[in-house]
């Protein structure tokens, strides 16, 4: 029908998750991608699969037939990849090895053992585990951070480059920066962003050495006065940059690398992009087949490769002014405390490491020099004082905002998302996303009463002590590690050889929504998983996790508090059918979810923020951020992971191969990373109170909430709204 073809043409088709964040640091909102058909060597023409045109704030209709698609922005990146995950076949091997079944095995999962650690040959820099308290003083000062936006075990990262843009025929990027300008919420509000792309043919100015290259891609008026080589880091995605600090303004320009002679006198280098696309399955619809791919099969190529003519240049130059700039953090990259994460006052996130610790601070000391009104350090925050003590500012800030929580003024799921920032986790770096607790262990029940403590989990213990006896297991292999380091054979004891937290968990979770599809793709070697690795069932995944696979502790993200759409296959992917012949599609919901994504989530918060989870909710936080993370404590409450782990624990120089260094990072990113300790002692108890009792309300307890309105049904109660 040619009006269907003409409708279609017009239609969004496919979607992307837009980065920057909202409420509560929440990200839910998805724009058009037009980069998903040249990432998947999907035949456009034949992609109508039945689709939405509108996406509402919650995020796109769910449905088999709503096929509403979100997929990454596509800089040139650096993504992770291994030995281990180039080979599916082998990681599936290497699970089975480790007594696991089939079902509810997490992808690229390999458990850390004493031989492996022995093999990597790490300095540990303290010899007793309860020696920690000692040494927390570098932890205290570089490590309090505090965030508004936006980061398998045995897998070595090694990287090739990827991005999705040049694929994409030049209408597409005009029509992108047409969206830009005509919705600015939805297009990064706030940001100078220029994209220039070159095909590798225009050879125009690609000799040229001189800062006069990169000079037409800042605003009028700005002059770098200092430059510094970056990263710039999305996920797991990394591209290198040029860091340009100017008057008024910070320049990030994606493309560029310095090399010779120091300052702006120093020659730079211009960075080639690479594309590459993906060989996937995708599910037709009302029982038609699949979507066709692209006739023009000398353009496909595998996800290790990209032809000649898909290298272009790409510069996207983001300006940062001091004007607008809202915060800025310590962070951690790669084990080392050498990054900044810079957010405006759009909530657009910018995660950037540095060559050196040194130019880390540097930075940061020349940014709090400088005139920020808009920030959180601005001058009538903190009562007219012109200097600013890093360490003492975040530490107040804390204190503060432990205070509002414990007081009623604030929900568990934003005082948890502030521990994260605190403890250096970030949206933007995937080895350390944000780690939310499983507060439920009732799967299986029709109907669930929130009142009734019997449903939830016991957020006084970790993952691996929710059952007993997997709980004896895991202290008899404590102990016995313990004799064998004691005896000066074997690394230091641990409970677990495998993490609550790490990108493969996060890719696991995420792996329907794009841009995460894209990077499980490439964490696999190009291909999905097996089918019974994925993450298909919320009720097996609880049960593998607290009692049934001895090589699962993982804990949650925080997108199942708030984002349905992750638990929709709105993309279509074809992902296979397990052992037991059940298709992979949509995620099998608990019965009280009565098959709706939405009415999950919206159990799954209330249940977070239950008069219950706000009782006790303090002792998983003295787990994962608290006196219980490390030490004596965390051994009593079987809680201590290896030691690679944690921060501050492997003498990285004492390494002088760079190969192999890069080598033992890129593993110990991949075991997970602990988050940094954020208090010595234990975390206050939150004031629960309660207004509306059997007999009416409590007025008296009325002032206490107001803070929390409006609605109530920000936590979950919309039906004590009155």
């Amino acid at each position: 029908d040619k009006s269907n073809a003409i409708a279609t043409e017009n239609t969004v088709k496919r979607w992307k998750l837009d980065l920057t964040e909202g409420y509560e640091r929440q990200r839910r909102r998805l724009l058009p991608n037009y980069e998903f058909h040249g990432l998947y060597n999907i035949d456009e023409k034949s992609d109508n699969v039945g689709y939405v045109d509108i996406v509402s704030a919650d995020g796109v209709e769910n449905g088999e037939d709503s096929a509403t698609e979100n997929v990454t922005e596509s800089d040139t990146t650096t993504l992770a990849d291994s030995s281990a995950s180039a080979n599916p076949t082998q990681i599936s091997e290497s699970g089975e090895a480790y007594g696991q079944s089939v079902q509810d095995v997490l992808p690229a999962e390999m458990e850390i053992t004493a031989d492996l650690l022995k093999k990597m040959k790490l300095e540990k820099r303290n010899d007793e585990y309860e020696d920690e308290f000692e040494n927390m003083d570098m932890d205290d000062e570089e490590n309090d951070d505090y965030g508004i936006g936006l980061g398998d075990d045995v897998s070595v990262m090694g990287t090739f480059t990827v991005g999705g843009d040049d694929s994409v025929h030049p209408s597409m990027l005009s029509d992108r920066k047409n969206q830009a300008s005509n919705d600015a919420d939805t297009k990064r509000q706030g940001e100078d962003l220029n994209e220039h792309t070159e095909d590798e043919n225009d050879k125009s100015n690609i000799s040229a050495s001189s800062y006069d290259l990169i000079t037409g891609l800042l605003k009028a008026g700005d002059w770098p006065e200092k430059s510094y080589n970056v990263n710039r880091c999305t996920g797991l995605e990394v591209r290198k940059a040029l860091l340009l600090w100017c008057r008024n303004a910070l320049y990030v320009v994606d493309g560029f690398e310095q090399t010779d002679g120091e300052g702006l006198k120093g020659k730079i280098n211009r960075l080639k992009k690479a594309t590459t696309s993906y060989q996937v399955n995708i599910r037709g619809t009302s029982g038609t087949g699949g979507i066709t791919r692209e006739k023009n099969k000398g353009k496909e190529k595998s996800s290790n490769e990209s032809s000649d003519e898909e290298i272009t240049y790409q510069h996207r130059s983001q300006r940062i002014a001091f004007s607008d700039l809202y915060s800025v953090y310590r962070r951690r990259y790669q084990l080392q405390q050498n990054a900044l994460e810079f957010y405006d006052v759009h909530r657009n996130g910018t995660l950037l490491a540095f060559s050196t610790h040194t130019e880390r601070e540097e930075v940061l000391s020349k940014v709090l020099s400088s005139p920020l009104p808009s920030s959180i350090f601005s001058s009538s925050i903190l009562g007219g004082s012109t200097s600013i003590n890093y360490k003492k500012f975040m530490n107040n800030l804390r204190a503060k905002i432990t205070s509002q929580w414990v007081q009623g003024k604030m929900t568990n799921f934003d005082f948890i998302m502030h521990m994260n920032s605190f403890a250096g986790r970030t949206y933007n770096d995937l080895t350390q996303y944000p780690v939310f607790p499983w507060v439920l262990a009732d799967y299986e029940s029709e109907e669930l009463d929130l009142n009734d403590p019997s449903i939830y989990r016991d957020l006084s213990k970790p993952m691996g002590a929710q059952n007993e006896n997997r709980a004896v297991q895991f202290r008899d292999r404590f102990e016995a590690l313990e004799q064998s380091y004691e005896m000066g054979d074997g690394p230091p004891p641990f409970h677990y050889g495998t993490h609550y937290s790490c990108a493969a968990y996060v890719l696991y979770y995420l792996m329907r929504l794009e841009p995460f599809s894209r990077l499980a793709l490439s964490l696999q070697g190009g291909k999905f998983d097996v089918a019974d690795r994925l993450f298909h069932n919320v009720g097996a995944s609880w049960r593998s996790a607290s009692s049934e696979n001895l090589q699962d502790v993982r804990e949650l993200i925080p997108e199942f508090f708030y984002l349905p759409d992750f638990l929709v296959n709105s993309n279509m992917f074809d992902f296979g059918t397990t052992q037991l012949g059940k298709t992979v599609h949509d995620l099998t919901l608990p019965p009280w979810a009565k098959g709706d994504p939405k009415r999950f989530i919206r159990i799954h918060r209330q249940a977070l923020e239950s008069d219950h989870v706000s009782r006790h909710l303090h002792q998983w936080l003295d787990l994962i951020f608290g006196y219980k993370q490390r030490g004596r404590e965390a051994v009593a409450s079987l809680n201590t992971f290896v030691h690679v782990t944690y921060e501050g624990q492997v003498d990285l120089e004492s390494i002088t191969d760079p190969v192999e260094r890069d080598s033992i990072i890129a593993q110990i990113q991949n075991f997970g990373q602990t988050p940094s300790r954020l208090e010595r002692k234990p975390f206050p108890q939150r004031n629960v109170v309660v207004a509306f009792k059997e007999k009416g309300v409590d007025f008296n307890a009325l002032a206490s909430l107001a803070s929390m309105t409006p609605p109530f049904c920000v936590i979950g109660a919309p039906h004590r709204v009155y």
